[in-house]
């Protein structure tokens, strides 16, 4: 054999070892973005909850201190910050939410060769559908903080009743519930997420191995 033909056939063997390390090293760095983000994202949700936890105590202290209310009317009373830290949260989750997106695009532009190509592909629908989750669940909170400041800012008026007081607090833990099932989604696609990034995790684990 020439030796022109052996360097070749030695040169394509070369290219694809090179070609499969860049694949494992792409997939991890998409794998590692993706784990930050959606960390992220627990994290902001997570803030929004313990923001949400602390708002009766706050509600409470208001109106036992401000015998007028006038705190209420005037925007100062702690639940408007309340309300604020946690509309910082969904802005915050908003661009998180972007971030992942853009995880998802790279590893939609991986070529697949050393592990499952269905997981990557499970990997990116899941991301998909995780963002969706945030989004519609971010919209509708941000419509409950908007409820919320209305109703608060309502209680230092003047012409406000007794009525008013418990059929905004009915209509605001209606609101809640259905909050809470699109909540009870996000969760899902979390885990469903965390499960997948495991196993892609152990399969790239083997593919260095090899």
């Amino acid at each position: 054999m020439k030796k022109g033909k052996l360097l070749s056939g030695a040169a394509v063997s070369i290219m694809l070892l090179s070609a499969c390390s860049n694949d494992i090293e792409s997939i991890q760095q998409a794998l590692d973005g993706s784990e930050e983000k959606q960390a992220s994202a627990v994290s902001e949700l997570q803030q929004v909850m313990e923001l949400e936890s602390q708002l009766q105590n706050a509600f409470q202290t208001g109106i036992s201190e401000d015998e007028d209310l006038s705190s209420f009317s005037d925007g100062s009373a702690s639940v408007f910050t309340n309300i604020d830290e946690r509309k910082q949260a969904l802005e915050n989750l908003d661009g998180i939410s972007s971030e992942l997106t853009e995880q998802k695009e790279k590893f939609a532009e991986i070529d697949v060769q050393s592990v499952s190509e269905e997981t990557v592909d499970e990997v990116e629908n899941t991301i998909q559908s995780l963002n969706e989750s945030i989004d519609a669940f971010a919209t509708k909170y941000g419509e409950d903080l908007e409820q919320q400041r209305d109703y608060f800012e309502s209680l230092g008026q003047d012409d406000t009743t007794y009525e008013n007081f418990k059929t905004g607090i009915e209509s605001i833990n209606d609101s809640r519930e259905k909050t809470q099932s699109l909540l009870a989604e996000l969760d899902t696609e979390i885990a469903a997420l965390q499960n997948l990034q495991g196993d892609l995790s152990s399969q790239l684990d083997a593919a260095a191995d090899e």
